[in-house]
């Protein structure tokens, strides 16, 4: 069906361009009401979808125009438009003999639906002549009428410009955002090597941190920004959508593509395959919608589900570990006191060290069922004062294994006259334990093997901060560093910089809410290549 698009805006135009097209359609397009008249008079479409408010001709002259002409008098006519939007304006359409009023945006689906069925009511129902009323004052009266509401509507709004200046320049900067940063961008590239774009429309820059004379160029063309990972996946797309020139548009599965600042973002991308008149396919052309909040919001349900099975589990460690603590830990005393024993009533040197041994290790095993006692316990317990040196040893006990087993070595600076401030101690445990944790990973990713950098440093001191006393906890690492374009959003939920299968993106976000809900601060000091540190401020008590 030939369709002529009649629409001042270059990404309207396009955009319905692309979506008819994909459809199957033959389609044209015009910017105004007079080159639509002269080309629909030399070029006779189907069906005209035009806006309303356009320069030199607007769209209710157009339609006049159109059903006054001898030839054209029964084209069908729609209006698409978000300029007049009130019922009385979709009155005044029908009654000047549009087809169909619909207002924008309008879903794709739904936006072809309505096509359809007034083509289909065209084409079935029975002729009847098109309205063209003869009272042409009538006609005026309610053209001016239209005008009159919108000028009155405007100067209403110039008049809360006037009296609500800040506001509305607000509202305007925000509504002025939502377009920039509207997630759709359309493209059309060669079918060449590497894809180079022809066309993008104006907020590629906003969405992909390209301008449009950067994507135009050649210098970057559309495969050169296909996350690696998943170009062979959309090549392939591509080719096997390629093959039946009988269906021009396929859809991508969601892939990924990088920005000109190196993020990461998730895309999802339909296709139109374009062909010369021998069939060559000579340009794709698409419409790409940033869906990173999806499939974030997707890969945060699968987090949250990890997360609630851990918290399970510790619940499950919790229950099994208090009901065997009794069990070993009598045996435990038991086994403590008669190596004390023996070490007190034997004068053998070697069994003296062998008991001493025993004791030692009897006391090790002691420390760790109190700590992962502590680490699973579910804590409801109101704050309490808490020795932070106590808190830092249970956390140690925890990772002290895995610590040793990469080879790191740890420096504790923890005074025993250090004030002691009020937390739940569980939780300050969790903190302490997820910053050794990212330490280790850090130092794992800079040294795989031993190296004498390769240490753990944890002080704790005393500080004066906001007219009061606190306690700073430090955990250093001399690992990879965290990059300055990063750094901002290591806080943030779900953000990760490691693989997914060793990350949620959870642990520091975690922390920093329970160190934040301890009215303390979780700070951070980085340099790429050097190494990292983080802080931990409490409020220390007198109590």
């Amino acid at each position: 069906m030939k369709i002529l698009i009649v629409d001042d805006q270059p990404d309207a135009r396009y955009l319905l361009q692309v979506l008819l097209t994909g459809h199957g359609h033959d389609v044209a397009v015009t910017t105004n009401g007079q080159e639509a008249l002269d080309y629909a008079r030399a070029n006779p479409p189907h069906l005209i979808i035009s806006d309303i408010l356009m320069p030199i001709m607007d769209g209710f002259r157009l339609c006049r125009e159109i059903r006054q002409d001898s030839i054209l008098k029964d084209t069908i006519f729609i209006f698409y438009t978000a300029t007049y939007t009130q019922q009385s304006d979709a009155d005044f359409a029908m009654k000047i003999g549009a087809d169909d009023f619909i207002r924008k945006p309008a879903e794709p689906s739904d936006f072809m639906a309505r096509i359809e069925a007034v083509v289909f009511n065209a084409s079935h129902a029975a002729k009847k002549p098109h309205s063209n009323p003869e009272n042409e004052t009538e006609v005026l009266r309610l053209y001016n009428e239209r005008l009159v509401a919108k000028l009155e509507k405007r100067s209403l709004d110039l008049q809360k410009q006037i009296f609500e200046r800040e506001s509305a320049e607000r509202s305007l900067r925000e509504a002025y955002e939502i377009i920039r940063l509207s997630p759709a961008v359309a493209f059309l590239w060669r079918n060449v090597e590497g894809w180079p774009v022809d066309y993008v429309s104006d907020n590629v820059e906003t969405v992909f941190g390209y301008s449009v004379e950067e994507m135009q160029s050649g210098n970057v063309p559309f495969a050169a920004w296909i996350h690696p990972d998943d170009l062979d996946r959309v090549s392939g797309e591509v080719a096997a959508g390629s093959l039946d020139p009988q269906s021009p548009a396929f859809n991508h599965l969601p892939y990924r593509v990088i920005t000109k600042r190196g993020i990461t973002k998730w895309v999802d991308d339909r296709t139109v395959v374009r062909r010369d008149k021998s069939g060559t396919i000579t340009h794709y052309q698409g419409i790409l919608i940033d869906v990173s909040d999806r499939i974030e919001a997707e890969q945060a349900k699968t987090a949250l589900e990890a997360q609630l099975r851990h918290t399970q589990k510790l619940e499950s460690i919790g229950t099994l570990a208090s009901g065997v603590a009794h069990e070993i830990n009598n045996p435990l005393t038991g086994i403590i006191n008669y190596a004390d024993l023996i070490q007190r009533r034997i004068e053998d040197a070697d069994l003296k060290e062998y008991a001493h041994g025993i004791m030692e290790e009897g006391d090790r095993i002691a420390k760790i069922v109190r700590s992962l006692l502590s680490f699973a316990r579910q804590d409801t317990d109101a704050h309490s004062p808490a020795d932070l040196r106590d808190i830092i040893d249970a956390s140690l006990a925890l990772v002290e294994a895995q610590l040793k087993k990469d080879r790191i070595s740890l420096l504790v600076d923890v005074p025993k006259d250090l004030p002691r401030v009020r937390c739940r101690s569980q939780q300050i445990q969790q903190v302490i334990v997820n910053l050794l944790i990212n330490a280790r990973d850090a130092l794992n990713l800079k040294y795989p093997e031993y190296d004498a950098n390769k240490s753990i440093r944890i002080v704790a001191h005393p500080i004066t901060k906001n007219d009061g006393s606190w306690v700073r906890t430090t955990v250093e690492d001399h690992g990879t560093g965290i990059p300055a374009d990063v750094i901002a959003s290591i806080f943030d939920p779900f953000f990760t910089t490691k693989p997914r299968e060793k990350g949620t993106g959870l642990g520091l976000s975690v922390s920093f809410g329970i160190v934040r809900e301890h009215h303390g601060e979780l700070t951070v000091d980085s340099i790429p290549g050097v190494g990292t540190s983080f802080h931990m401020d409490l409020q220390a008590t007198q109590s």
